[in-house]
């Protein structure tokens, strides 16, 4: 996504985006690099009913351009189908009216990934909750 940043500029602001991937990120890193997590059954359980809370979420990301209902070919896609359009928003000249209706687009899609990421990310906090009260670690989310 910084790339895609990069690219775009200031049309279309990706920062939230980009947060909150690495905040994502950070979360997971340290909720499965806890060996305490790993001392009982119910952690366990837990831990992977995370990791199908989380790839629920973020494989449509990376696979699908429309809805999760719809079909998307996995040939030739760009790493999040959903923001594509963001090298045509940089293409498009400013005073275009197809520019407006390109950059629209990609802020409801940037909400939309916002959105999930913000779910996936709440998944891991709430199963890091879960597990601390089996393990008794204090945790941080």
């Amino acid at each position: 996504m910084t790339e895609m940043q990069d690219a775009v500029g200031e049309p279309l602001d990706l920062s939230e985006c980009i947060n909150r991937a690495r905040d994502l990120r950070e979360k997971l890193g340290c909720l499965f690099d806890n060996d305490s997590h790993y001392g009982s059954e119910e952690a366990c359980a837990a831990l992977n009913q995370c990791v199908l809370d989380v790839t629920s979420y973020l494989i449509p990301l990376n696979f699908v351009a429309g809805s999760q209902f719809d079909h998307d070919p996995a040939l030739n896609q760009p790493q999040i189908p959903k923001l594509a359009d963001v090298s045509l928003l940089a293409a498009v000249d400013p005073t275009c009216e197809d520019y407006h209706f390109v950059r629209a687009g990609l802020i409801r899609r940037t909400n939309e990934l916002n959105w999930t990421l913000k779910c996936a990310i709440r998944s891991v906090e709430v199963t890091t909750q879960h597990i601390s009260t089996f393990t008794g670690d204090q945790v941080e989310v």
